[in-house]
């Protein structure tokens, strides 16, 4: 799945198709989506794999993604969330979690972070804990 979805990332880049990056996208983020949800997958290396297939789809089919930032920005959160504090994993998703900010700007994705980090009452303390990690992450990736 993730070779095949690199590939035509790869084939895109050299035909530059407005139309085709926009089903490729949408393909890309309904194939991704499920995989990176850590309450489902529970294999480390389908996560790791979904990550970095994400990073890709993220900056191959960027002129899209910021209308489907708030969906991305909430299942990536969520995984990084559920991550184990100190894994490797929880590094990536964070990463991918702050490059998805930056690449989907605030349009959609600002709302959920306004809302998660000024209802911390609300939320797990990890989650708003991951949200201020990935906000701090995301304004270093800007500069």
């Amino acid at each position: 799945l993730v070779g095949g979805l690199i590939s035509l990332l790869l084939q895109h880049a050299k035909n530059d198709s407005k139309a085709d990056i926009m089903e490729l996208g949408r393909l890309g983020l309904s194939a991704l989506l499920p995989l990176t949800d850590a309450d489902i997958v529970m294999d480390q290396k389908t996560l790791v794999t979904s990550m970095t297939a994400m990073i890709n789809l993220l900056f191959g089919a960027y002129p899209i993604m910021p209308h489907h930032g708030g969906k991305i920005l909430c299942h990536l959160l969520s995984a990084a969330s559920l991550a184990v504090p100190t894994s490797s994993t929880r590094k990536l998703s964070i990463y991918t979690s702050a490059t998805a900010l930056v690449i989907c700007g605030p349009k959609f994705t600002k709302e959920i972070i306004d809302s998660i980090l000024n209802g911390q009452d609300s939320f797990q303390d990890i989650m708003v804990a991951t949200t201020s990690e990935v906000t701090k992450l995301a304004e270093k990736l800007r500069e």
